[in-house]
């Protein structure tokens, strides 16, 4: 079973637009597939962006790559396969893509609060994504490698808070503050 996937179909079962229930439903699978591509989109243009090249001053050809890799991706037989009913891939494509442009997103952000705020925003959708479907692991890897600056700095965090519980534990005992 696959509960946010169920969920998320029950949301748009409520919907009220169109006709039947199961048009409806399906819907859910087109509109996700539909955010995936606008996501890829803006996941490749921010690619580019971060590219050591030079750009074009007009930056046109970057918005046309970015285009045709999107249109390439909508309509390839299997996507647009899956757009037309109801599955778990939809939603699994959406999660993987938003996690690769946040990814992206905070490797460009210097300020460390929205930095912070995007990683908590990472895990977040990591968690749905991976609850959603397993394969959804499969982007760990990748993740670890693109925030692993971060990754150090937030494990550096946890380390020194435990080290700070324990440390704080111990002198309460000295203290005797536990009987």
């Amino acid at each position: 079973s696959y509960p946010v996937n169920t969920i998320t179909g029950f949301l748009f079962s409520l919907l009220p637009i169109g006709g039947d229930v199961v048009w409806r439903v399906n819907l859910h699978a087109a509109f996700f597939q539909a955010a995936t591509v606008v996501v890829f989109y803006v996941l490749v243009v921010s690619l580019f962006s971060l590219s050591k090249q030079r750009l074009p001053k007009d930056r046109i050809g970057l918005f046309l790559c970015a285009f045709a890799g999107s249109l390439f991706l909508a309509f390839s037989l299997i996507f647009w396969e899956y757009a037309l009913k109801f599955e778990v891939f939809p939603l699994n494509n959406f999660y993987v893509v938003l996690l690769l442009l946040l990814s992206g997103k905070v490797y460009t952000i210097s300020d460390q609060g929205k930095k912070r705020l995007l990683l908590y925003l990472v895990a977040f959708v990591l968690g749905l994504a991976i609850t959603h479907h397993q394969t959804s692991v499969l982007i760990i890897p990748s993740l670890f490698v693109m925030l692993s600056k971060e990754v150090r700095s937030l494990l550096q965090v946890f380390f020194q808070t435990i080290r700070a519980f324990f440390i704080g534990e111990k002198k309460a005992e000295q203290r005797g503050s536990y009987r």
